[in-house]
C-alpha cells in the first residue's frame, strides 16, 4: 500500500472545493482507502500477504487456518545448534570419563572464595559466584561459566575436552579482560580432578607454574584450590585461593 498526499488549502478556496464536488469525491476515496486498509488488515491477520498495485491476483480470502503450508522453511522456536552447545544430561555415546570426571560437576553452584593475604591467612571475599558446568560439543566435552560475586569482574569461560588416548583433559580458560587463552592439561588422581598449566604475567602477576585441584565433589557440592609455583617446576607451591561451592538449589 502506497503513502496517501495530503494537499492543503487556503481558506478562500474551501468553498470553491465544496462546490466543485472535490471534497465529495475525496470523502468518498477516503471511505474506499479505509475499506481497503481493513481489508489488507483482515487479510494480513488471516495469514494472506499484501498485494501491491499491479501485482498477479491472488485469493486472500482463506482463513489462517485454511491456508496451505507455506513453501518456505519456518523460523525456528529455539536455535538449532542449542542442545549441542549446552545440555545438562549426557548424550548415549558420551564417554565415561567424561560423565565421572568433570561431568559429574555438570548443573549450577553457589561459591564464596577466599584469597590469600600478605600474613598467610585466608580471607573470605565478598558476594557470592555463580559457577555453572553443563555438556557441550555434542556432550563429547564440559564447558563451564564463573559469574563473580564482584561487581564489574569479568565472566570467564572454560572449555574441557578429554583426550582418552593419553586419558586427559586439555582446557582452555578466558574473560574478556584476560584477552587470551590459559591451557591446562588435567588428570584424574584418585577422587580429586588436577589441573595444570603455564600462566603468563598478566598485570601485578607474575609468570608461573599453576596447580589447580578440584576435591571433595559430592551432588551437593565441592571444593577448588588454587596453588602456584616457579615457572617451569612443579613445586613447591603455595596456596593462593580457594572456592567453596554448594548447589544451586541447596
Amino acid at each position: 500500500m502506497g503513502p496517501v498526499s495530503h494537499v492543503r488549502r487556503s481558506s478562500r478556496d474551501r468553498g470553491a472545493v465544496t462546490r466543485a464536488g472535490i471534497i465529495p469525491r475525496m470523502r468518498a476515496r477516503s471511505s474506499r482507502l479505509t475499506t481497503s486498509s481493513l481489508g489488507l488488515t483482515l487479510a494480513l491477520l488471516s495469514g494472506c500477504a499484501a498485494q501491491s498495485r499491479g501485482a498477479p491476483a491472488q485469493r486472500c480470502s482463506e482463513p489462517a487456518a485454511l491456508a496451505p503450508a507455506p513453501t518456505a522453511a519456518p523460523v525456528a522456536t529455539a536455535a538449532p545448534g542449542l542442545p549441542a552447545l549446552m545440555a545438562f544430561e549426557p548424550a548415549e555415546d558420551t564417554l565415561p570419563a567424561v560423565r565421572e570426571q568433570f561431568g559429574q560437576l555438570v548443573g549450577a553452584w553457589r561459591c564464596r572464595g577466599e584469597a590469600r593475604q600478605p600474613d598467610g591467612s585466608f580471607k573470605p571475599s565478598p558476594g557470592e559466584s555463580r559457577w555453572t558446568f553443563f555438556y557441550t560439543l555434542g556432550a563429547q566435552a564440559i564447558g563451564d561459566v564463573f559469574e563473580p560475586a564482584a561487581s564489574g569482574a569479568a565472566v570467564g569461560i572454560n572449555l574441557r575436552v578429554y583426550d582418552p588416548e593419553r586419558e586427559l583433559w586439555v582446557l582452555a580458560w578466558t574473560t574478556p579482560a584476560l584477552r587470551r587463552y590459559e591451557q591446562f592439561e588435567a588428570r584424574r588422581e584418585g577422587d580429586t580432578i588436577v589441573m595444570r598449566g603455564d600462566i603468563p604475567a598478566k598485570g601485578p602477576f607474575p609468570d608461573h607454574r599453576a596447580r589447580i585441584t578440584f576435591f571433595d565433589m559430592t551432588p551437593r557440592g565441592f571444593e577448588w584450590r588454587y596453588e602456584a609455583a616457579a615457572p617451569g617446576t612443579d613445586g613447591p607451591w603455595q596456596e593462593f585461593s580457594r572456592i567453596h561451592c554448594v548447589a544451586a538449589g541447596a
